[in-house]
Formats: C-alpha cells, sequence, structure tokens
C-alpha cells in the first residue's frame, strides 16, 4: 500500500510538470497604471535691467510633476508664482503659469499637446495651446512647439518655437534655433504685429564625474526682425548668448540642476543692455 501511495505521487508529480512543459500557463499582463514618475522644484531669476538700482528682477517659484501611463504616454504638470523684486520696495508686480503636458511616445519620435494658462497684474489673462512634436535619429534630433494664444483683451497670435535640427557628437552639438510670432487679426500704431529671431547654437561639455556634469552652451542669434504698425524698426541684429548649466547627482533619483545666462546685448536706442537668468532646483525620480 505504501508503494502504491509513493507511485501515485511520483505519477502525479511527473504529470503535472509534463503538463507545464506543453500547456504552459499562459501569463496576464498587467492592466497599464497612471503613475507618478517625477517631482521636483525650482526657483528662477530673471533680469533684464542691468542697472545697481537695487532691481534684482523677476523671482519665480515652480513646482513640477511628471507621470506616465504605460510605455507609450506621458504627462507634465508645472505651476509657478513669479513677483517682481527690489532691495528697496520688496515684492511688486506678480504673474502665475501652469502648464498641463501630453506626450505620445513612439521609437524614434514624440507627439504632444500643452494647454499653458497665464496671468499677469500688468497685462491680462491669455490662454496657449500647443501643438508639439520632437524626433532623434542616430546623431540627429530636433523638438518644435507650434501654439495659438488667446488674448483677453489684445490681438490673439500664432507662436513658433523650434529647433529643427541639432547634430550631436558625443556630448558636443549644432544646433539651430527659431522663434517668432504672428498677430492675428488688427492691431493699432505703435502695436507689435509679428517679430522673429533666429540662432546657432553650440553644445560642449566642461567638466563630469560620476556625481557631476557641467556644461556650456553658446547661442549666436544672427537675425532678428520685427514688424510693427506704423513703424520702422531698426535694430542691431546680432546677439551673443552663454549658458552655463550645472548637474549634480545626490543619489540614484534625487539630482540638483541648475544654470546661468547672460546676453550680451547692446542696443543704442535703449538702456537694457543686459539679461541674465538663473535657475536652481531640484528632481527625483521614482
Amino acid at each position: 500500500m505504501k508503494k502504491l501511495v509513493v507511485f501515485l505521487g511520483a505519477l502525479s508529480l511527473v504529470s503535472s510538470a509534463y503538463a507545464k512543459e506543453i500547456m504552459p500557463i499562459a501569463e496576464v499582463a498587467a492592466a497599464p497604471m497612471l503613475k507618478v514618475d517625477s517631482i521636483g522644484q525650482y526657483i528662477e531669476v530673471d533680469n533684464d535691467s542691468g542697472s545697481s538700482d537695487g532691481n534684482i528682477g523677476h523671482m519665480m517659484f515652480a513646482q513640477q510633476v511628471g507621470l506616465s501611463y504605460g510605455d507609450d504616454w506621458t504627462f507634465g504638470l508645472m505651476a509657478r508664482k513669479g513677483w517682481d523684486t527690489d532691495t528697496s520696495d520688496g515684492f511688486g508686480d506678480t504673474s502665475s503659469r501652469i502648464d498641463l503636458d501630453a506626450w505620445r511616445n513612439y521609437d524614434n519620435y514624440s507627439l504632444g499637446f500643452r494647454w499653458r494658462q497665464e496671468t499677469n497684474s500688468e497685462d491680462a489673462d491669455s490662454d496657449r495651446y500647443y501643438l508639439r512634436g520632437k524626433y532623434h535619429y542616430g546623431d540627429f534630433s530636433g523638438w518644435a512647439d507650434l501654439a495659438y494664444q488667446a488674448d483677453e483683451e489684445s490681438a490673439d497670435n500664432f507662436y513658433l518655437e523650434a529647433i529643427p535640427v541639432k547634430y550631436s557628437y558625443g556630448q558636443f552639438g549644432i544646433g539651430y534655433y527659431l522663434e517668432g510670432r504672428d498677430t492675428v487679426g488688427s492691431t493699432s500704431v505703435g502695436e507689435e504685429e509679428s517679430w522673429s529671431k533666429h540662432q546657432v547654437r553650440l553644445y560642449a561639455p566642461v567638466y563630469s564625474n560620476d556625481k557631476l556634469a557641467l556644461n556650456l552652451e553658446y547661442r549666436y542669434q544672427f537675425y532678428e526682425d520685427k514688424d510693427i504698425d506704423g513703424e520702422d524698426w531698426d535694430n542691431e541684429n546680432n546677439a551673443h548668448i552663454v549658458v552655463l548649466s550645472v548637474d549634480y547627482a545626490v543619489s540614484e533619483n534625487l539630482s540638483l540642476n541648475s544654470y546661468y545666462e547672460y546676453d550680451f546685448n547692446k542696443y543704442d536706442e535703449t538702456d537694457d543692455d543686459y539679461y541674465g537668468e538663473f535657475l536652481i532646483g531640484w528632481n527625483y525620480q521614482f
């Protein structure tokens, strides 16, 4: 009897193993879920005065969240608040911005949409609706944002910002950048009808190790143009811009990032010979 029990048990084990071998159990793929991939914050200060009258610039504080749905969809949310700051007068005019992003990602390119809502204490509210795209094929890459901006009081406009093509060789790169805006409908005398600017951008590494990466970007603006209703606009077209960026990996998930931009501009008809941006922030990747 004991031998029969042992025999039947062994037969059961062999039959079970054989059944799994010829008829494997189907693996059910988990349904995609919306998950948070990253969170972060940054502080940015933009200053275009270049003067010593106490003007610090427009200071902005932003919070960012990155999300994904499955392998193909990514989303982003950015909320930002800004204040004009001065060492004598303190905080002045305010601004706010909200960006909602959605991307559908393919093998070598992505297509996206952005809604931007912006307010300023000096101007009317505006909404901007973007159609977006980006690609990468080998050493070549690029991106483009085409938007329609609806203003509460002033004329609506089309907006374009893009790097149509960038070539990279290792960490070095060169790209062509353009940005412009064209007003929809009629304008009054003295109002801006359209503007555009074009740049060549050069990218180069400065220093890197396991945690720190220091990179330099040089932008040469070789053409700028404006159409002003009823007026002739004649200005220096060229500008030289330098951007120094720093990324530091605190841990596998947490990183710090910062950049400083300095524009070497000098326009005869204005006193705004300086423009600078400074940003510092952090990002946590889950």
